[in-house]
């Protein structure tokens, strides 16, 4: 795993592993490593999520798009989403980052407006 770019063969099944919590669709999924963990990152059309099972641990992590403040480049192949909370989560080895990069980026504008149009205030 690791070093990969978007999945196809198994979207369902790691999409299915997040149960509802990435929204009503899933936009894309991604191989990456965390903190020394192979797995995959998940754009939802109201979250995303991070899910790897490394030597029989499994490591998830889940938030929602509207709590991204930033979404930065580091490195080639690297990338840091920053959280409104202040928490900075860094994902790497992305065949392609900067489609990755592009696309929590749309997602994350999206739900703004998606969360300020339904009558409530965006997050600071």
């Amino acid at each position: 795993m690791g070093k990969g770019g978007d999945i196809s063969e198994n979207k369902e099944e790691i999409a299915g592993s997040f149960g509802p919590s990435l929204g009503t669709r899933v936009e894309s999924i991604h191989s990456c490593v965390h903190i020394l963990a192979d797995g995959h990152l998940c754009i939802g059309s109201e979250s995303i999520g991070f899910r790897s099972i490394d030597l029989g641990n499994e490591r998830t992590i889940v938030f929602a798009l509207v709590d991204i403040s930033s979404v930065d480049e580091i490195d080639s192949s690297d990338l840091c989403i920053k959280t409104r909370s202040g928490e900075d989560f860094i994902f790497s080895s992305f065949e392609n980052r900067d489609d990755v990069v592009t696309a929590l980026k749309e997602a994350n504008k999206k739900a703004l407006s998606t969360f300020s149009a339904d009558g409530d205030k965006a997050p600071k």
